[in-house]
């Protein structure tokens, strides 16, 4: 994805969904990728608490296969 790609994906749930103060494309390990709007904690965490959920995700989806 590259950062016009990930503008256009915020417009988009912006539209759908105009309560939306910011969006984060964070990597698996955690870095943010892209980020854009309003955030409301510091960018590390948003990045660790991020790649928590991806793991988590993963891991109940593994156990549901």
């Amino acid at each position: 994805m590259n950062l016009q790609q990930f503008e256009d994906l915020y417009a988009q749930l912006i539209a759908l969904t105009p309560d939306i103060q910011g969006v984060s494309l964070i990597a698996n390990e955690g870095t943010v990728l892209f980020q854009t709007g309003e955030t409301v904690a510091d960018e590390t965490i948003i990045g660790v608490a991020g790649a928590a959920v991806m793991r988590l995700a993963e891991h109940i989806s593994a156990g549901l296969a």
